[in-house]
């Protein structure tokens, strides 16, 4: 699968939540932005379509997400291969974003359960982070 069909694949899903927008960087033409709402000028993602990996940035509100949330996904926290993992930021105890590679290698099922239970999550949080709920 293409990078730019992992991505398409994402943003599909992402797409079904209350209010997001999807605008592309004017910056950087393999960027999407990801927000939710006109009013919110704090970004909910950050997708970057790269070579061989689709690269995505969360940020929610610190403390609302535990790694197991996360690890509940089948994503790896290993980030040291060329395989799709992720890593939270600033640190695994209280973090306020998550990053994932996707590897056109590795085929993701952005429609499965378990990662659609935890982007409802992670929305959630984000609207705690930006007052929008």
């Amino acid at each position: 699968m293409s990078v730019q069909q992992i991505a398409d694949n994402f943003l599909n899903e992402v797409s079904h939540f209350r209010n997001v927008d999807l605008k592309p960087s004017e910056k950087n033409t393999k960027r999407i932005n990801v927000y939710v709402s006109p009013e919110s000028r704090k970004r909910w993602m950050q997708v970057d379509i790269n070579p061989t990996y689709l690269a995505v940035s969360m940020d929610h509100m610190e403390g609302e997400l535990s790694l197991m949330d996360v690890s509940k996904i089948g994503i790896s926290q290993d980030r040291s291969s060329r395989k799709t993992s992720f890593k939270v930021t600033p640190n695994t105890e209280k973090f306020s974003a998550v990053h994932f590679s996707f590897f056109e290698t590795d085929n993701y099922d952005f429609s499965n359960e378990e990662f659609i239970v935890f982007l409802e999550k992670h929305y959630k949080a984000f609207l705690k982070r930006v007052r929008l709920t």
